[in-house]
């Protein structure tokens, strides 16, 4: 018998249980036995405020212990982990006590339970948890597919496929947003009808990745993304593989590859077509015919160093990165560089700030500027801008009467007016004579300049509505000059940045070639597309592409006819010593003809394949008819978009050859390499992947990791496919390979393969003509 009581007060600060047991001693007499705990007595309920709503489901406190609790209603949320619950056995009353501690204090009355209770609570428990374990067992073993499997049950079906089921998995998500938009014009000047327009909103985004499979033999896989950024990442392949001894071996459709074993002949990873594999008997022919979507490169390595072929065609300026300072640094500047190694100038730049267009929301040295083109120009371009400068022709504030007019009125100089002070005062055309921007000053490590030939190179192309306006100081003879203001020299007043700092302009939003400005900007530096250049093994020359007659070293006619083009752009006056001594070598002259760190070649004279090859021509007594015909001018008095349209005159390439610097790790020059086309070599013995090195395929990157390799000096190849401009030009292969296995050890074999391009357009750059070539 069990006697369980309660006894609760609202006076006292305790509450207490007692239980009374009662157990039979024999001869008729029972023995009693009570025991009282203590718990904490509930704190009183406070009484709701008169406003307070009553909730229509109140969610009322769990009654009962955890384990004869039978609520199982989803709005209670589990007990908090600093419950701690428990179930003990007391030897000496032969129960099992039920606790609910939080830091050893009991939250709820002690309960007891007996062993016929405590045997069914875990029997319940045991139960549970057996069913659940077998559902998670049946789950992993049933397929749970979007798609469940079909059984198709055919003989002929069986017999063709390899099995008798379909399946397929589709994994990843499709999103779609449907909407619509309407847009009501109260204009009286528009019919009722078309005050109200709308339309749907459809936008939809997919990234899917499908697998499926018909019978052991035929696989379709299908990895789809709209968000991609190159095509070949979605991929798209249809497969099916023959038995040991059936004739039909492979057929693949989609993406497909063809890797060969041979040296001479190597395949490719990324194709796009059709592909079979036979065999009989002995006999494996292996063909394919597909679109190629890589481009086979091959990298040197010689010496632990990179070496690597380059090619630029004279169209291939880097535009809109560097800028002459004024007028008159373009002037001197083929004069200054004509007796290399010596530069002829006395000028030294000891101060420059540019500025530019603030377009990444840069809140720190930004200010309001306004770039002018006639600024310290001694021959200004408008009409409205007088020259002062008495016949020197040196940039200097005081070179025309501009910068002294702006800074007579302090009320010129401020935003609202600057603008309209411009255009009416001084009669200045906005966008040609002058550009006013928002704009952020660069650091140091974002250009650089030439302290004697008067240029700034910055590190980042400029985009066209972009504008590029500088600040300098400069010695002269020992006296200083300035062209206009430093930042600290017009600080900002109480409005911040009200004041408008005034600027020479190197470059504005509209490209307009009639313009002084146009001359500015260097059409006569290419980048190399390497770092890091060292003097050792350098090779470079020009060459003119003569139709019908190939590269040549030299012009193929006129009275320049036999002197190497080298030296007739004037990279070629020094000897390896640098004496004054032609060698028919490239100048290598650090800093002046090639910037070493970021492999910029510079011609030393400012338009090389123009008014350079014109005075040679001219010097020596060609008519003007026929200079015509080979002087590219339009690259210069052009965009370059314009003059690529003639290709009669883009023939000059610059071609040679380049070696880095001692490194392990090996930059193949391009970005998501196709996985499996890399291919090292080294002294002609290839090398395996991963023990000998390993490729980064994203970042395009090969680094040894055998450093026996590196200090062995011999010549490592890199041939690796490139597929990031593959889209140029329609490139179609067609493969055969025949293996004929005699034995284990011995295997026959040959390889057939063309490969033709088709051009977009009829117009066709020198140097990327189609071809049809057939290796065997």
């Amino acid at each position: 018998m069990r006697v369980k009581q309660k006894i609760f007060s609202s006076v006292v600060a305790l509450s207490c249980i007692g239980v009374l047991y009662v157990s039979y001693a024999g001869n008729g007499h029972f023995r009693y036995r009570s025991r009282f705990f203590e718990i904490p007595s509930p704190s009183p309920m406070p009484t709701p405020a008169p406003d307070s709503p009553d909730l229509k489901y109140p969610i009322k406190e769990r009654e009962g212990d955890f384990v004869t609790d039978k609520s199982k209603d989803p709005f209670y949320l589990k007990d908090p982990p600093a419950i701690v619950e428990n179930v003990e056995y007391d030897p000496e009353t032969g129960m099992y006590v039920v606790t609910e501690k939080v830091a050893g204090q009991n939250v709820k009355p002690p309960m007891y339970m007996t062993y016929e209770d405590y045997l069914s609570y875990t029997e319940k428990q045991e139960r549970e948890a057996y069913w659940k374990d077998r559902q998670n067992a049946v789950n992993l073993v049933e397929d749970k597919s979007l798609v469940p499997p079909i059984q198709v049950k055919k003989q002929f079906f069986d017999k063709l496929f390899g099995g008798s089921k379909i399946e397929i998995k589709p994994q990843g998500n499709v999103e779609m947003t449907l909407g619509g938009n309407t847009q009501k014009t109260a204009n009286p000047n528009i019919p009722l009808r078309n005050q109200k327009t709308g339309g749907f909103d459809f936008d939809m985004n997919i990234n899917i990745n499908v697998i499926g499979k018909i019978g052991d033999k035929l696989q379709l896989g299908v990895k789809y993304n709209t968000q991609s950024g190159f095509d070949f990442d979605n991929q798209v392949k249809i497969g099916y593989t023959g038995d040991e001894d059936d004739i039909i071996k492979v057929i693949e459709a989609g993406n497909v590859s063809l890797p060969l074993q041979t040296r001479l002949i190597t395949g490719s990873q990324t194709l796009f077509g059709l592909k079979t594999q036979l065999q009989f008997g002995r006999l494996t022919w292996t063909s394919v015919v597909s679109q190629q979507k890589s481009k086979k490169e091959t990298m040197i390595i010689e010496n632990g160093a990179q070496k690597q072929n380059f090619e630029i065609r004279s169209d291939q300026y880097e535009e809109n990165k560097h800028f002459f300072l004024a007028q008159y640094f373009r002037d001197q500047f083929d004069n200054a560089l004509s007796g290399l190694p010596n530069i002829r100038t006395v000028v030294n730049i000891t101060r420059i700030e540019a500025w530019v267009t603030n377009r990444n929301g840069t809140t720190q040295n930004v200010r309001d500027v306004a770039g002018l083109m006639d600024l310290g120009e001694a021959t200004p371009f408008s009409p409205n801008v007088t020259s002062t400068s008495g016949g020197d022709s040196r940039p200097r504030n005081e070179a025309n009467n501009l910068y002294g007019n702006l800074i007579s009125n302090p009320n010129y100089r401020f935003v609202d007016n600057v603008v309209a002070t411009l255009q009416n005062n001084f009669s200045l055309s906005q966008g040609q004579d002058f550009e006013k921007t928002y704009a952020r000053k660069l650091n140091e490590t974002e250009f650089t300049f030439n302290r004697q030939l008067g240029y700034i190179s910055l590190n980042t192309q400029l985009n066209p509505n972009e504008v590029l306006a500088v600040a300098f100081q400069y010695e002269y003879n020992g006296s200083v000059f300035q062209v206009g203001e430093f930042g600290n020299q017009v600080p900002p007043d109480s409005n911040a940045t009200s004041k408008v700092l005034y600027l020479k302009m190197l470059k504005g939003t509209s490209v307009r070639v009639n313009l002084p400005i146009w001359n500015l900007m260097m059409k006569n530096i290419s980048s190399l597309g390497a770092y890091n250049v060292s003097n050792e093994d350098f090779r470079l020359d020009i060459y003119y592409n003569d139709p019908g007659g190939g590269l040549k070293r030299y012009m193929p006619k006129g009275c320049i006819t036999g002197t190497p083009l080298l030296r007739v752009l004037n990279l070629d006056n020094l000897n390896m010593n640098n004496d004054a001594q032609p060698d028919g070598l490239f100048d290598f002259v650090s800093g002046v003809t090639i910037l070493t760190q970021n492999g910029r070649l510079i011609f030393p004279v400012k338009e090389p394949f123009g008014d350079n090859l014109r005075a040679a021509f001219t010097a020596c007594g060609t008519g003007s008819n026929f200079i015509d015909q080979y002087v590219y001018d339009q690259l210069y008095d052009s965009t370059r978009f314009r003059a690529q349209q003639f290709p009669e005159f883009n023939r000059f390439v610059v071609k040679g050859q380049y070696r880095g610097s001692n490194n392990r790790e090996i930059s193949l020059g391009a970005g998501n390499v196709p996985r499996g086309s890399v291919v090292v070599t080294a002294g002609g013995q290839r090398l395996t992947e991963g023990t000998h090195y390993t490729v980064d395929y994203n970042l395009g990157r090969v680094t040894i990791i055998d450093a026996g390799i590196i200090n062995s000096g011999q010549q490592v190849k890199i041939d690796f496919e490139n597929n990031n401009l593959f889209a140029t030009q329609v490139r179609t292969m067609y493969g055969t390979r025949l293996d004929y296995r005699i034995s284990s050890k011995f295997n026959i074999g040959g390889t057939l393969m063309q490969l033709s391009e088709r051009p977009f357009s009829q117009k066709v750059n020198i140097g990327d003509d189609p071809i049809k070539n057939t290796i065997m």
